[in-house]
């Protein structure tokens, strides 16, 4: 792989179709923690002009109008993903809804709506909770699907995108094992409990895929880590 924090794995599948057995491969992130991500001193100089850059604009009292079509914008972008796609438009009548009455709202527009303010609500809570916990992120995830039980927590089957419904063979990507996540995810909190590099942790999370049926989880954490930074809640790394 050409990514230092990546390594592909062979895993051989026995498809329930097909009595002889096939390889399937799939992509296992190496530890984030001490894996050698030392800023030199002219990144380090970038980084802090940046972070006081930031700081200014989170002083502006238009970043909370931005702020609310950024989230909007990429709440519709993963809503593609999972095959839901209203308009911009809809969900902001459904934002609107959450207080008042508006009829005629879509199904749809309304789970946008809702995982919004929850996302936002957990970016939130997530930035004042010291350390960070796996049980933070398991609560989160079940606010996010509460009406899919079945899916809450971190999966315990393996997963996959493109390809077949039934098996990975011919998959686009396959994440790690399910009985390799609980040290990936621990290794992943360890970092985003003080690191700086944000790009990192969000490829991490998304190379895991540890959380079915929901793709807010993958800019949750990294985000709540970049609020902490912003609000001198941790050190650079």
């Amino acid at each position: 792989m050409g990514h230092a924090l990546l390594a592909e794995h062979l895993r051989r599948w026995s498809a329930p179709s097909r009595p002889s057995l096939r390889r399937v491969r799939y992509l296992h992130p190496r530890s984030l923690v001490g894996a050698g991500l030392a800023l030199t001193p002219e990144t380090e100089g970038l980084a802090a002009q940046a972070e006081a850059r930031a700081r200014a604009v989170n002083a502006s009292p238009d970043l909370v109008r931005i702020g609310r079509f950024l989230l909007r914008s990429e709440a519709i972008a993963s809503s593609r993903i999972e095959g839901i796609a209203p308009s911009a438009h809809k969900i902001a009548l459904a934002e609107l809804g959450q207080q008042e009455e508006i009829k005629g709202l879509s199904e749809q527009a309304r789970s946008v709506a809702h995982n919004m303010t929850l996302v936002r609500g957990a970016v939130e809570e997530l930035s004042d909770s010291r350390p960070m916990t796996c049980e933070h992120l398991v609560a989160l995830h079940r606010s996010l699907l509460p009406g899919s039980p079945e899916h809450h927590g971190i999966r315990v089957v393996q997963n996959w995108l493109g390809g077949s419904s039934y098996q990975p063979l011919d998959a686009d990507f396959v994440p790690p094992p399910a009985d390799s996540l609980p040290p990936l995810i621990d290794d992943l909190l360890e970092y985003l409990n003080g690191a700086i590099h944000g790009r990192e942790a969000e490829r991490q999370c998304c190379t895991e895929h540890a959380w079915d049926r929901t793709r807010c989880m993958d800019r949750v954490l990294p985000q709540s880590r970049h609020d902490r930074l912003r609000s001198g809640g941790a050190d650079f790394r």
